[in-house]
C-alpha cells in the first residue's frame, strides 16, 4: 500500500536525521557549524524540516502516526538545544525560534522546482547558505512580530490537516 510505503520511508528518514542530529549535537564543539550541518543534512535526505507540512497525501500518511510524532519531538528537542547554543555563542540571532528556521526550510524546498536535479541541488544549498547568513546576528534587519515557536507548528501543521491551508491557494 503506497500509503504504508511513504509512512515507512518518511520514519526511516526522521530516525535517521534525529540520530545525526544528537551526534552533531554532541561531535561539533561550535553550534552554529552544528546547526549548519544538520540543515544541509536535512536538505540532502530530502527531508523536509517542517516535519509532514508537505504535499496532502504524504501529511495524511504521516498524521496520527505515534513513531513519526515522536520522532519529530525528538528532533525538534534537539533542533531547538542546538539553536539555543548557537545564540548563546552569538552566531545565531537571538530574536528567532526554531519555527522560524522550519518555516524558512519549508520555503525553501517548496519555491525550487525539483525537475533539474543538478540545478535544484545547487540552488537548495545556495539559498540554505542565504538563509544560514539572514541567521547571523551583526547588524540585521528586526524582525516583524515575534518568534515562531514549536506551538506555533503544531497549529501549522493542525491547519493542513483541517484543509484550512493551501499552499496553492496562497502563492
Amino acid at each position: 500500500d503506497r500509503d504504508e510505503l511513504i509512512l515507512a520511508v518518511s520514519l526511516e528518514n526522521f530516525h535517521r536525521l534525529v540520530e545525526f542530529a544528537q551526534r552533531i549535537e554532541e561531535e561539533e564543539p561550535d553550534p552554529g557549524q552544528a546547526l549548519a550541518k544538520l540543515l544541509h543534512t536535512a536538505l540532502d535526505m530530502r527531508l523536509n524540516i517542517s516535519l509532514g507540512m508537505t504535499a496532502s497525501r504524504m501529511f495524511s500518511s504521516l498524521n496520527g502516526s505515534a513513531e513519526v510524532e515522536q520522532n519529530r519531538t525528538e528532533l525538534v528537542a534537539t533542533m531547538g538545544r542546538i539553536l539555543r547554543r548557537a545564540q548563546q555563542a552569538g552566531s545565531v540571532r537571538s530574536d528567532i525560534d526554531i519555527g522560524d528556521i522550519a518555516l524558512a526550510l519549508t520555503a525553501l524546498t517548496r519555491s525550487v522546482p525539483a525537475d533539474a536535479v543538478e540545478l535544484h541541488e545547487m540552488a537548495v544549498h545556495r539559498l540554505i547558505a542565504l538563509i544560514l547568513d539572514g541567521l547571523r546576528p551583526f547588524p540585521s534587519t528586526p524582525l516583524p512580530g515575534r518568534p515562531i515557536t514549536v506551538e506555533d507548528m503544531t497549529e501549522i501543521r493542525n491547519s493542513f490537516a483541517a484543509g484550512r491551508y493551501s499552499p496553492a491557494a496562497n502563492d
